[in-house]
């Protein structure tokens, strides 16, 4: 408690010096004395109570799960609060990184260690020209692929039918791993011939081509 009492006056300075200096040191003491004082849960009225043991430590992660512990992400450690309210900063973490082509790490955590690397590789068709034209991938990394064909062509689904020697579109979707999704065959009594491929993030997919004569797409002619 501070005093008023004057005869706290410095004879040779201001009357009010030791009262300052006495008001500066109870402040810093109390200052102190807060880092002892329980904090109140302003819901209950009660104390916070404990979250953890003081001192421990547990380990964390705030990348994706599905990264964790693959190429150069790895956990960080926690440790807990002295007054056990609180987990503090996860220390030592290393989340995806953009990948970096001149190194050998996996810095983006996708399992795959180098730019280039070969992911997936598939092969269909049979004696005649079977040629991919263009490719497309959507938001969940599903991969489409139109192009034209001679024989009938197998993705997975069964032939595409052709009609003729001439030569007839695919389009085809396949999952991520490179699974069979779905195909379809643009074919006729002439050529018909795939110019392009675009790909919506949801997935719906448009086909440029090219033909002659006439044909057939769902209800168009």
């Amino acid at each position: 408690m501070i005093s008023g009492n004057r005869s706290l006056a410095d004879p040779h300075g201001s009357p009010w010096r030791k009262l300052a200096v006495a008001a500066v040191a109870s402040v810093c003491a109390l200052w102190v004395a807060c880092d002892d004082i329980t904090p109140i849960d302003p819901l209950t009225h009660g104390p916070v109570p404990e979250v953890c043991e003081p001192q421990a430590t547990r380990d964390c992660y705030d990348g994706p799960a599905d990264t964790e512990g693959v190429g150069s992400c790895q956990a960080g450690t926690q440790s807990c609060a002295d007054h056990g309210r609180a987990w503090g900063a996860c220390d030592g973490q290393v989340g995806p990184q953009p990948e970096d082509c001149e190194t050998e790490a996996d810095e983006n955590c996708d399992g795959i260690l180098t730019c280039g690397q070969t992911v997936l590789s598939l092969r269909v068709g049979v004696d005649q020209d079977e040629v991919a034209w263009d490719v497309g991938v959507d938001g969940d990394d599903n991969t489409y692929l139109t192009g034209y064909y001679r024989d009938p062509i197998d993705f997975g689904g069964g032939d595409l039918p052709t009609t003729t020697a001439r030569r007839d579109v695919f389009v085809a979707k396949l999952s991520p791993e490179g699974d069979y999704a779905w195909s379809q065959g643009l074919y006729g009594d002439n050529h018909y011939t795939p110019r392009g491929l675009a790909v919506g993030p949801s997935g719906s997919v448009a086909v440029l081509a090219s033909f002659s004569g006439t044909i057939t797409i769902g209800s168009v002619t």
